[in-house]
């Protein structure tokens, strides 16, 4: 299907990031963009210029005289950009490493405003994430909870959700504002999430990985191999030694590509032999979130791998590891940290563990105490 134009309906309600990314899939789509907007007095009108014009979206605005004093936006088409933009983060000072209960009154002490912004940003962002995610879960919303100090069971979903609200962390210190608000979210439901104190000794998600931003997945890419890209892929967003990924077998992914179950340190030798990991002992396996710009590439290589006709239990990134790895890794262009932060000992998410340690929070009182 091939869209020539966006039309956005009531564009006087865009916030600033909204329209950063409009102007974003306009730049590298070369779609013909168009706004209507009702704005409701002149402040308002003005308003919605300004956030126009700061997003590069005013060109070719005009006004239509009508009853309500609509905008229209008509944006003529953009020239495709070929080659994706470069990355850009916020970057922090130095975090303070108080633990979760004092950590979010640390960041507004210690840091400028501009900083504490983008932190209490991304803590709010993870705090809310913990909450919906707890919330739909059966363990929460079960009318009668465990007992208190009984572990949360549920390891597996446990490491999928750490793990996709920190695999496209841009950096370690991103990952641990994400971590503290998790932490008070669970908090908030009743549960002590617990993670290892020194992150980069442990390495894994937000820690040893990378962003599968469009840059990235356009490096990716340019790899001729299918099993060969996936499998670069997977050690950018895992974070996992390479030894790990390196074992992944092709029922290791899961339907529709959304998650990727690796040998658990110290399962290695287990699945020397081609043992699926599936199939080891609880505890065997250790779960990660696969971004969605990376599934393509594991559905290709899963493709690749089925037209070869290689059983379930074979090895998903043929022809990848070993000696071929640094010549891949050349190729790709792109840093991999996990090859050089080796950390040999478990992913933080894997070493992650969870406790009912009281009743659920009411409402207000969670409130009071963010």
């Amino acid at each position: 299907m091939n869209i020539h134009q966006v039309t956005i309906l009531r564009a006087h309600l865009l916030t600033p990031e909204r329209a950063q990314q409009l102007a974003a899939l306009r730049l590298h789509t070369g779609i013909q963009l168009v706004l209507h907007a009702n704005p409701s007095g002149d402040r308002p009108r003005q308003a919605l210029l300004a956030l126009l014009t700061s997003a590069d979206l005013h060109t070719g605005l005009h006004s239509e005289q009508e009853p309500r004093a609509a905008i229209t936006h008509h944006g003529t088409p953009a020239t495709r950009v070929k080659k994706a933009g470069p990355d850009h983060h916020h970057t922090f000072p130095n975090l303070p490493t108080t633990p979760m209960t004092g950590f979010r009154a640390d960041l507004r002490r210690r840091l400028l405003p501009e900083d504490h912004h983008q932190a209490d940003g991304q803590y709010r962002a993870a705090l809310q994430a913990a909450a919906l995610w707890l919330t739909q879960h059966p363990d929460s919303s079960r009318q009668h909870p465990p007992d208190h100090g009984t572990p949360w069971n549920d390891i597996p979903s446990l490491q999928y959700f750490l793990s996709r609200l920190t695999h496209n962390s841009p950096t370690p210190q991103h990952t641990l504002i994400r971590i503290r608000g998790a932490q008070a979210g669970f908090l908030r439901h009743g549960l002590l999430l617990d993670v290892p104190e020194d992150l980069d000794a442990a390495g894994g998600p937000g820690v040893t990985t990378r962003p599968c931003t469009a840059k990235a997945v356009q490096h990716l890419t340019a790899i001729p191999g299918p099993a060969q890209a996936a499998g670069l892929a997977t050690l950018l967003f895992t974070g996992a030694h390479p030894d790990l990924v390196a074992a992944a077998t092709i029922n290791s992914v899961t339907a529709g590509a959304t998650r990727i179950r690796l040998p658990a340190y110290g399962h290695i030798q287990g699945h020397s032999t081609g043992q699926d990991p599936s199939e080891g002992e609880p505890g065997s396996t250790t779960v990660y979130a696969v971004p969605p710009r990376a599934r393509p590439l594991l559905h290709a290589a899963l493709l690749f791998r089925q037209r070869e006709q290689a059983p379930a239990h074979f090895r998903l990134f043929s022809n990848t590891f070993g000696h071929r790895l640094t010549a891949l890794t050349e190729d790709l262009a792109l840093p991999i940290p996990t090859l050089v932060h080796p950390h040999p000992a478990p992913d933080w998410h894997q070493q992650a563990r969870c406790w009912h340690i009281t009743a659920p929070l009411p409402t207000t009182a969670a409130r009071q105490t963010s």
